[in-house]
Protein backbone atom coordinates (compact mmCIF):
# COMPACT_ATOMS: atom_id res chain seq x y z
CA UNK A 1 0.00 0.00 0.00
CA UNK A 2 1.39 3.27 -1.27
CA UNK A 3 0.16 6.30 1.48
CA UNK A 4 0.72 9.85 -0.25
CA UNK A 5 0.18 12.99 0.23
CA UNK A 6 -2.51 15.30 -1.43
CA UNK A 7 -2.93 18.90 -0.04
CA UNK A 8 -5.23 18.11 3.22
CA UNK A 9 -5.57 14.82 1.88
CA UNK A 10 -4.19 11.52 2.58
CA UNK A 11 -4.17 9.37 -0.57
CA UNK A 12 -4.36 5.20 -0.03
CA UNK A 13 -3.12 3.22 -2.58
CA UNK A 14 -3.61 -0.74 -2.45
CA UNK A 15 -2.96 -3.42 -4.50
CA UNK A 16 -4.64 -6.55 -5.55
CA UNK A 17 -2.92 -8.67 -3.06
CA UNK A 18 -3.76 -6.26 0.02
CA UNK A 19 -7.16 -6.32 -0.89
CA UNK A 20 -7.74 -10.01 -1.15
CA UNK A 21 -5.20 -10.95 2.13
CA UNK A 22 -6.61 -10.84 5.71
CA UNK A 23 -3.07 -10.12 7.24
CA UNK A 24 -2.71 -7.53 5.06
CA UNK A 25 -5.76 -5.59 5.39
CA UNK A 26 -5.29 -5.70 9.32
CA UNK A 27 -2.33 -3.68 8.88
CA UNK A 28 -3.96 -1.18 6.93
CA UNK A 29 -6.63 -1.02 9.19
CA UNK A 30 -4.39 -0.33 12.02
CA UNK A 31 -2.03 2.32 9.82
CA UNK A 32 -5.19 4.19 8.42
CA UNK A 33 -6.70 4.10 12.58
CA UNK A 34 -3.43 5.65 13.57
CA UNK A 35 -3.81 8.53 10.66
CA UNK A 36 -7.10 9.16 11.84
CA UNK A 37 -6.25 9.36 15.10
CA UNK A 38 -3.82 11.84 14.99
CA UNK A 39 -5.85 14.07 13.14
CA UNK A 40 -5.92 13.33 9.51
CA UNK A 41 -9.75 13.58 8.68
CA UNK A 42 -9.33 13.63 4.70
CA UNK A 43 -8.88 9.94 3.06
CA UNK A 44 -8.43 9.74 -0.68
CA UNK A 45 -8.78 5.49 -1.79
CA UNK A 46 -7.27 5.21 -4.89
CA UNK A 47 -7.80 1.54 -6.91
CA UNK A 48 -5.92 2.18 -9.68
CA UNK A 49 -4.15 -0.56 -8.75
CA UNK A 50 -7.18 -2.94 -7.71
CA UNK A 51 -8.30 -4.83 -10.71
CA UNK A 52 -10.41 -7.67 -8.96
CA UNK A 53 -13.43 -7.57 -7.05
CA UNK A 54 -12.46 -6.91 -3.27
CA UNK A 55 -12.70 -9.29 -0.35
CA UNK A 56 -15.78 -8.37 2.13
CA UNK A 57 -12.99 -7.73 4.59
CA UNK A 58 -11.81 -5.12 2.53
CA UNK A 59 -15.21 -4.01 2.33
CA UNK A 60 -15.50 -4.05 6.18
CA UNK A 61 -12.68 -1.97 6.18
CA UNK A 62 -13.78 0.60 4.31
CA UNK A 63 -17.06 1.18 5.88
CA UNK A 64 -15.37 1.08 9.16
CA UNK A 65 -12.79 3.49 7.96
CA UNK A 66 -16.12 5.53 6.56
CA UNK A 67 -17.88 5.63 10.05
CA UNK A 68 -14.00 6.69 11.74
CA UNK A 69 -13.89 9.50 9.46
CA UNK A 70 -17.04 10.87 9.52
CA UNK A 71 -17.49 10.92 13.80
CA UNK A 72 -13.60 13.04 13.27
CA UNK A 73 -15.89 15.16 10.75
CA UNK A 74 -13.48 14.27 8.08
CA UNK A 75 -14.69 12.57 4.63
CA UNK A 76 -13.55 9.23 2.58
CA UNK A 77 -13.49 9.52 -1.11
CA UNK A 78 -13.08 6.34 -3.62
CA UNK A 79 -11.80 6.80 -6.88
CA UNK A 80 -10.64 5.38 -10.12
CA UNK A 81 -12.46 1.99 -9.93
CA UNK A 82 -12.16 -0.32 -12.58
CA UNK A 83 -15.67 -1.64 -13.66
CA UNK A 84 -15.52 -4.84 -12.05
CA UNK A 85 -14.92 -2.98 -8.81
CA UNK A 86 -17.38 -0.57 -9.32
CA UNK A 87 -19.75 -3.13 -10.52
CA UNK A 88 -19.54 -4.34 -6.58
CA UNK A 89 -20.01 -1.56 -5.19
CA UNK A 90 -23.21 -0.74 -7.36
CA UNK A 91 -25.07 -3.97 -7.09
CA UNK A 92 -24.15 -4.16 -3.16
CA UNK A 93 -25.72 -0.36 -3.45
CA UNK A 94 -22.29 0.61 -1.26
CA UNK A 95 -22.62 3.00 -4.24
CA UNK A 96 -24.93 5.00 -2.06
CA UNK A 97 -22.89 5.29 1.39
CA UNK A 98 -19.41 5.76 -0.34
CA UNK A 99 -18.51 9.36 -2.16
CA UNK A 100 -17.40 6.98 -5.79
CA UNK A 101 -15.75 9.65 -8.47
CA UNK A 102 -13.90 8.75 -11.70
CA UNK A 103 -10.22 8.85 -11.84
CA UNK A 104 -8.86 12.99 -11.56
CA UNK A 105 -7.78 14.60 -14.77
CA UNK A 106 -4.46 14.23 -15.92
CA UNK A 107 -3.90 11.48 -13.13
CA UNK A 108 -3.41 7.21 -14.21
Amino acid sequence: MEVQESGQAIVIIPTDAEVQDGPSLQNIRNHLYQLVDAGRHEMIVDFHKVHYLLASAAIALLISLQKRLRMAGGTLVLRNMNSHVRDLFRVTRLDSLFDIRPNPPGKK
